[in-house]
């Protein structure tokens, strides 16, 4: 079951210039930055909206991975929102059985966090992330 939406994430050539875009037009505060080589980000910055949710300002890094090809195809834009789920595994089989490719990927195995994708082939070129509040707090980013 999903519990609530967590980040929203935008593929960008540089992280910097359009989360100090942000923070000019929204007011929004840097909560904080994380380097995910593993999964291809050269820098996230996490723009805090609300309580518990976050704008996640994605840059590629120079190898190719999927934020690269989605810049690189698509431009900048969103790519990803994170949704926090009880249990990944089963939300994952439930999504499948309807009809959904879904994919389990360590995207930083120094912290162990290993959520799941949507392949965003099923969901109008949207990738959905299915993340554990267990997870997001291993980066300091959860509730």
């Amino acid at each position: 079951m999903i519990k609530r939406v967590s980040n929203i994430c935008i593929a960008v050539k540089d992280a910097d210039a359009t989360a100090n875009t942000y923070r000019r037009l929204f007011g929004l505060e840097k909560e904080k930055e994380l380097e995910i080589p593993e999964a291809g980000v050269k820098k996230s910055i996490l723009l805090r909206v609300g309580k518990n949710i976050f704008f996640e300002i994605m840059e590629p890094t120079e190898a190719d991975g999927p934020l690269k090809r989605f810049v690189d195809k698509r431009g900048e834009g969103l790519f990803q929102i994170t949704l926090v789920v009880d249990d990944i595994d089963k939300e994952a089989e439930e999504l499948e059985r309807k009809g959904a490719k879904v994919m389990k990927w360590t995207i930083d195995s120094k912290n162990e966090v290993t959520p799941a994708y949507v392949n965003p082939k099923y969901t109008s070129g949207v990738v959905f992330e299915l993340i554990t509040e267990a997870l997001l707090d291993k980066w300091g980013i959860g509730h």
